[in-house]
């Protein structure tokens, strides 16, 4: 009996938010002016086309830094630190077949403008570091804007979102994500769609800790994310709201879709003497569409070419979300707060994806086409439950008729 070896390859055409394969990985070292290692600063990976930031990291006390997980393309490396100037390497080009790069060594110079006069601005870092914990100041980047929480926790250093959302930091699964300071005990699906529709404009910061204090349960995790959300200061009433829509065009082979997208966010706070009340409302909408592409090539044991099979799957979907949350604080004195919060969540999406299976001989000539059996009885509604896993089969022209198998 001979034996067949099937042979895969596997191509995911994304957009928008849709991720991408992510295999790339930069490493390199930073050094200050008198050549030695520069600690705690700063190392940003920007896209070539629009130096739009795609991912942070800090350099360890031996000025390495490393930043993995990278999405194909090209990028630049980039760092800054006060009283010097910003230095920047070479283009780098990540793809499948080169998906690490070492960075030539970067080296600061001396900052040497003069000034006639000096004001002094006080403005947050975009990263600060800290002995237990690094903070992210979300109004601080100038990529927050229309951004959603998960797109900007991608962004910072040590944290790894892949595919399907599940998030890790520095490579290891089990992290536990906070908000305003209590676990979420989400799933991840459930945290990634919670992420993925919370807009960075309710975000005041995040506080990602790797080596957690002994006041967190840290047994059987790898670190903590705590998402702090906005809430006033001032006495009084105060509130904003953002509406952001954004629309993008995804090709699927010559016919053009336009796919839209909403994110908006509604925040309010009235504080008086030692009570605070505060809440957020963010509503968005989403609607998308990719497709999946599997090329099979069939090979007997000695090496001859068979046949080939090729799957096509495109999904359409998309989801409406609300997020809501109200919140009450009362300040008993300078050490101690007493607080009540409530919030929600509630998702609903369609996805619909449609498989066209093409069975083809070695000179790429159709032999059967598949097709779900939902795209081809449409007027038999109550058929789909006993069919579900039924595919309608065409053969090329010249053959024999349609064939339903089940």
């Amino acid at each position: 009996m001979k034996k067949t070896i099937i042979l895969s390859l596997l191509s995911l055409l994304c957009l928008g938010s849709i991720a991408q394969n992510k295999i790339g990985k930069v490493t390199g070292i930073i050094k200050d002016a008198g050549g030695k290692p520069a600690s705690s600063v700063t190392v940003s990976l920007l896209k070539s086309n629009d130096s739009s930031l795609a991912k942070t990291a800090i350099t360890d006390p031996s000025g390495k830094y490393e930043i993995e997980f990278i999405p194909e393309g090209t990028y630049l490396v980039s760092a800054g630190y006060i009283g010097f100037k910003k230095v920047y390497s070479n283009k780098l080009e990540i793809t499948s077949t080169k998906p690490a790069i070492a960075v030539n060594e970067l080296q600061f110079t001396e900052s040497t403008t003069s000034l006639e006069e000096v004001t002094l601005v006080s403005k947050k870092s975009f990263i600060e570091t800290r002995i237990d914990k690094t903070i992210v100041n979300v109004d601080a980047s100038p990529t927050s804007a229309g951004a959603t929480a998960l797109e900007l926790l991608e962004k910072s250093p040590g944290v790894i979102v892949n595919n399907d959302g599940v998030i890790s930091l520095r490579g290891k699964p089990g992290v536990i994500v906070m908000v305003d300071g209590k676990q979420t005990f989400l799933s991840p699906s459930d945290l990634a769609n919670l992420l993925r529709n919370m807009p960075a404009s309710s975000i005041e910061q995040f506080e990602i800790m790797t080596n957690p204090s002994a006041k967190y349960d840290a047994a059987g995790n790898s670190g903590i994310i705590n998402i702090k959300t906005k809430k006033g200061k001032a006495n009084g009433f105060n509130g904003s709201f953002t509406l952001g829509a954004t629309a993008s065009l995804f090709d699927q082979k010559g016919t053009f879709y336009v796919i839209p997208k909403s994110q908006n966010s509604f925040n309010f706070n009235y504080r008086k003497n030692k009570f605070n009340f505060f809440g957020n409302y963010n509503p968005n909408y989403f609607r998308g569409r990719n497709i999946l592409e599997i090329n099979r090539k069939f090979i007997s044991s000695p090496g001859t070419l068979l046949g080939y099979n090729d799957v096509e799957t495109r999904f359409k979907f998309g989801n409406t979300n609300h997020t809501l949350k109200l919140g009450f604080d009362y300040f008993a004195d300078k050490k101690n707060t007493f607080g009540v919060t409530i919030s929600g969540f509630t998702f609903k999406g369609h996805p619909t994806p449609v498989t066209v299976t093409d069975s083809k001989d070695v000179d790429h000539q159709l032999l059967s086409k598949w097709y779900p059996v939902q795209t081809i009885i449409t007027s038999f509604k109550t058929w789909q439950p006993i069919l579900t896993s039924a595919m309608y089969t065409i053969p090329p022209e010249g053959n024999s008729q349609p064939t339903l198998i089940l």
